[in-house]
């Protein structure tokens, strides 16, 4: 299961931490320990009601990226604020991106679309301390709530937040703590979010943030240029792509309520000083899988020139590593409930029986010739396939995908043919004489 370890990197952009359930376990958001207490935040009061009473507020925090894997999608919380006469440092921060990685099932269930995560509440101060320690931007935007909307909804998230009610099944792109988020705020202004945002196109993908995010980690982009499926490659609205917090925030701000914008002014808590760790290529991962093609494409063209002993050393690495790869889709695709790792249609380019070839790969080695005919045959059904896929492939639907890794799959098979070099030829029978 270690060989997953980069893929729940890569499936896990706004993931959660260990979450503290004793006093000798470490408290945190996003695998971290929460550390130190910061310098008061000076605030103005607040605004009070007829009968003297603090009006509650609710502000959206927004904590961009640092430089651990975890964050480099940002985090998002909202910031409960019902008493102006105390410091803010004391107010709660409701957060939904919490889990317990040490489970020794963790990797199975997120494999398979079933781990756990829930939301608690914290003093903002903790975490504030936190992110300025990881070097996070960090800002707050109030909330255009009514006393009584950002009332209730306080209580709601309270309410949330007991652990009997608590928790969720994580989602990377449809559940995950900015979709909560959005989700609230959505329901306590009357479909107001989803009336601003559901509808609008973007033309992105949820690939094309993962390629984004992840451009500095080149092993990563190339496993999603392969592994996910067709789900992923989806154009979403501005509201799908709202699972991101740095979205869901441009987002808010073009809402409006009957109470005004829904966002007020920036607030910023502390300003990044490093560089952007994203920075990077977003198709290097697609280029990766192309030196790999060219490889596969140049023995290919000089495979006549090698002994049998090569060609069948050539021939069994692609049979073991195009079965391999059809074998991990087919299992990742029937074991998980991510949508996003179901379906692939690369694997009809890669099916598990390509390890029949193997067969032809040791006849190879060890006899220096192969007639092969049914070898040569499925060669051919794969290389129509395969091409089929790739002419689909522009088609989008169940066809969907990047094209780069299909190509793959082609040379790969021009490469299988090659090797197996010419049918040897018959031998001839002699011929009769007349009268003999």
């Amino acid at each position: 299961m270690l060989a997953f370890l980069p893929l729940i990197i890569l499936l896990a952009p706004a993931a959660g931490a260990p979450a503290a359930a004793d006093d000798d376990q470490i408290d945190a958001i996003e695998g971290e320990a929460v550390t130190g207490e910061g310098e008061p935040i000076e605030v103005d009061a607040g605004p009070v009601d007829a009968e003297g009473r603090p009006v509650p507020r609710l502000e959206l925090v927004f904590a961009d990226v640092g430089d651990d894997v975890y964050t480099l999608y940002g985090h998002v919380a909202l910031l409960a604020i019902d008493d102006p006469e105390a410091p803010l440092r004391e107010a709660e921060l409701f957060n939904f991106g919490v889990t317990r990685f040490g489970s020794t099932d963790y990797v199975r269930d997120f494999l398979g679309g079933r781990v756990e995560f829930w939301g608690d509440a914290r003093a903002y101060g903790r975490q504030l301390d936190r992110w300025k320690k990881e070097d996070r931007t960090v800002i707050r935007r109030p909330l255009g709530l009514s006393r009584e909307v950002a009332a209730r909804l306080i209580d709601q998230l309270r309410y949330d937040i007991d652990p009997v009610r608590r928790d969720y099944v994580y989602d990377t792109f449809r559940d995950n703590c900015s979709t909560r988020v959005r989700d609230y705020l959505d329901h306590y202004t009357g479909g107001a979010v989803y009336a601003a945002i559901g509808p609008m196109q973007t033309g992105r993908s949820f690939r094309d943030d993962v390629r984004v995010a992840y451009a500095g980690l080149p092993p990563l982009l190339a496993m999603c240029e392969v592994v996910p499926g067709p789900e992923l490659d989806r154009a979403r609205t501005v509201w799908e792509l709202a699972y991101r917090p740095a979205m869901l925030v441009d987002g808010l701000g073009m809402v409006t309520t009957d109470e005004g914008p829904l966002l007020g002014d920036t607030i910023v808590e502390y300003r990044r000083g490093g560089d952007d760790p994203r920075a990077g290529w977003i198709h290097v991962g697609q280029a990766l899988v192309g030196v790999v093609a060219a490889v596969a494409l140049v023995l290919a063209l000089l495979a006549r020139r090698f002994g049998p002993r090569v060609r069948g050393a050539l021939l069994a690495a692609w049979a073991l590593g195009s079965s391999g790869l059809g074998v991990l889709l087919l299992v990742v695709g029937l074991y998980s409930a991510w949508p996003d790792m179901q379906r692939n249609a690369l694997l009809v380019a890669c099916p598990p029986t390509d390890l029949l070839l193997l067969v032809s790969a040791v006849t190879l080695w060890r006899r220096g010739a192969v007639d092969a005919p049914l070898a040569r045959a499925y060669l051919m059904a794969r290389g129509v396939t395969s091409a089929l896929l790739l002419l689909a492939t522009p088609l989008g639907g169940a066809f969907a995908g990047p094209i780069v890794p299909r190509l793959l799959t082609l040379v790969g098979l021009a490469l299988a043919w090659r090797v197996l070099g010419p049918r040897p030829a018959a031998e001839a029978r002699p011929r009769r004489l007349v009268g003999s």
